[in-house]
């Protein structure tokens, strides 16, 4: 058991819920007392079970040579990790002529989609228990031969070597849960054969409702990664008037959607919006547009295109799918506010807000035509209609000459999908960006 990691755990509880004491919040002194007792009866109960636990561990090593059983997680509380992790696992074993044997798998932290849950456990043995045999195995020598670490932990949720792209999806949907999305669609006025898009636009609603007051748990390191969504408007106008409908995503957002379209809906804050939804709309959407919020990867799981737009950093450019890609504008803050190129773009790969604001680094939303760009560019390749010229050739090959030059390239890189694309568009309109 990781206790280090439970003690801190604790801790932060214990300070949040001391908070609401100091406040005068009505039962707040019984929360604390509630708070501790549960965590320490999970602690007795692990210790007990202990013993019992090391015991079967160890029968594991021994049957290694005949039979293999692996103990691992999945992390449970972040939907982008939750749902990449386990399509890559399953391409992983896909792959791999191991021996007879078996995984078992905990669920990490707060199950964040009940419907992905209920999918995976058509998949493989899930069970909390599983964690504790991780666990303890972990403290044995020899334990990587009976361990299994999420994709998280192996290279960051990243397919560095295209296995998604060497087969179809292993997750589905059941007849009655396909014909529920359909029904759903349905009372939104789409006939068959009509088309919808997703649209994703982050803001810092979400995790704040996760983690609400626990000290430690700020997220305006994460700010950066926040967009406007007036600022996507004119891309989802111009969707619908082609026939094509769109869906404001997401499960906690801070603005509502009111772009005045009949073909433009706001699921997330509509009274259908549900888990089972959330991954069936992105599995069978046209394309989703996202400014990377996690929730694509359900696009990505189920090979859906993904117009990725004002992205940072753009170092970690998600090149192993389908995408066109335009990141956020950074200027120098001193001076004249010049914009960064793209070798300066890789260079201050920053993940913390406060880092761009000590390289003097101002971070700004794409405009509504640079994302207009993006979502048509995606549109016209997807349907037949872009046309590749030698201009727009030649900007592609120069930005992957540059991007591959990049020091962390290979490391991030390793394989690239052939329908990767940075935004023609906005490299044609932004000459500099490339010298």
């Amino acid at each position: 058991m990781d206790f280090p990691k439970q003690r801190k755990r604790l801790e932060n509880r214990f300070k949040y819920q001391l908070s609401k004491v100091r406040a005068g919040e009505e039962g707040a002194l019984f929360g604390v007392f509630r708070s501790i007792s549960i965590r320490l009866f999970y602690l007795c109960a692990f210790i007990g079970a202990a013993p019992i636990i090391f015991l079967i561990v160890l029968f594991v090593r021994l049957i290694r040579p005949w039979y293999r059983v692996r103990f691992g997680y999945f992390s449970a509380d972040r939907i982008g990790h939750f749902a990449f992790d386990i399509e890559y696992y399953l391409k992983d074993i896909s792959e791999t002529k191991a021996c007879r044997g078996l995984d078992l798998f905990a669920f990490r932290g707060e199950l964040c989609n009940e419907q992905l849950g209920i999918m995976i456990r058509r998949k493989v043995v899930v069970h909390k228990v599983f964690l504790s045999f991780f666990q303890i195995n972990k403290l044995l020598p020899g334990s990587d031969d009976h361990s299994v670490l999420p994709a998280r932990v192996v290279n960051g949720s990243r397919d560095v070597a295209g296995k998604f792209s060497r087969f179809s999806q292993s997750l589905s949907f059941t007849k009655e849960e396909n014909l529920r999305g359909k029904r759903y669609l349905e009372s939104l006025g789409m006939k068959t054969g009509d088309q919808f898009v997703c649209l994703m636009v982050r803001d810092s609603r979400y995790l704040e409702e996760l983690y609400p007051g626990v000290p430690g748990r700020g997220w305006d390191y994460h700010s950066y990664r926040d967009s406007k969504l007036e600022r996507y408007r004119e891309a989802a106008t111009f969707l619908a008037n082609e026939g094509c409908w769109v869906l404001r995503m997401g499960k906690s957002v801070n603005e509502s959607c009111e772009f005045n379209h009949e073909k433009i809906i706001d699921y997330a804050n509509s009274e259908c919006r549900n888990d089972f939804l959330d991954i069936w709309l992105m599995a069978n959407c046209y394309f989703c547009i996202s400014t990377s919020t996690g929730l694509d990867a359900v696009a990505d799981v189920f090979r859906r295109p993904i117009v990725f737009v004002n992205f940072l950093p753009l170092s970690h450019f998600q090149t192993w799918c389908r995408t066109v890609l335009v990141p956020k504008t950074l200027r120098w803050s001193d001076g004249d506010r010049t914009k960064l190129t793209l070798r300066e773009h890789l260079k201050h790969n920053y993940q913390r807000s406060q880092d761009y604001e000590k390289a003097g680094i101002l971070v700004e939303d794409l405009t509504s035509k640079e994302i207009r760009d993006a979502v048509l560019e995606m549109h016209q390749r997807i349907s037949g209609l872009w046309h590749e010229t030698d201009s727009s050739k030649e900007r592609q090959e120069r930005f992957w000459q540059i991007f591959a030059s990049w020091a962390g390239y290979s490391e991030l890189h390793q394989w690239v999908h052939p329908g990767a694309r940075f935004g023609d568009r906005y490299l044609e309109g932004s000459s500099e960006f490339l010298h």
